[in-house]
C-alpha cells in the first residue's frame, strides 16, 4: 500500500470555499431583506392580506450581523456592492415614506374633533 502525501494547500482551499459559502449566505439573507423592504414600499398593505410580505427570519428586529471570517471573496465583491446600492436606495425610500407619513398624521391631527369624544348633545323637541 502506498500512502499519499496529503496536500498541503487542502485547507486553504476548503477555508476559501468556507468563506464562499457564508459570504453568499450572509448575502442572500440581506438581499431578502431588502426585497422585503421593497415589496413593502410598492404595497404597504400587502401584509394584512394573505400573509406576511418577507419570511419571518428577515423581519425579526434582533438581527444581529453574521460572524463572517476574513476578507470577501473577490467573486462576492461585485454582488456586495450592488447590494449596498440597493440598500441606500432603500433605506432613502423608507426615510421619505416615514416623512410622508408623519405629515399625514401631522395633517388629520390638525383637523378639529379628529380623535377627540365628542359630548352628548341633545334637543329638545316637546319643551
Amino acid at each position: 500500500m502506498s500512502a499519499e502525501a496529503p496536500d498541503p494547500d487542502a485547507a486553504k482551499r476548503y477555508a476559501a470555499l468556507a468563506a464562499a459559502v457564508a459570504w453568499t449566505s450572509a448575502l442572500d439573507t440581506l438581499e431578502a431583506a431588502v426585497e422585503a423592504a421593497e415589496a413593502f414600499l410598492d404595497n404597504p398593505v400587502a401584509h394584512m392580506s394573505s400573509g406576511p410580505v418577507a419570511p419571518a427570519a428577515v423581519t425579526r428586529m434582533d438581527w444581529l450581523p453574521p460572524a463572517l471570517e476574513g476578507h470577501i471573496p473577490a467573486s462576492a465583491v461585485a454582488r456586495a456592492r450592488i447590494l449596498a446600492d440597493k440598500q441606500a436606495s432603500i433605506a432613502r425610500r423608507l426615510a421619505e415614506a416615514r416623512q410622508d407619513v408623519q405629515r399625514q398624521l401631522q395633517a388629520v391631527s390638525s383637523v378639529p374633533g379628529i380623535g377627540e369624544s365628542r359630548p352628548a348633545v341633545y334637543l329638545d323637541v316637546t319643551g
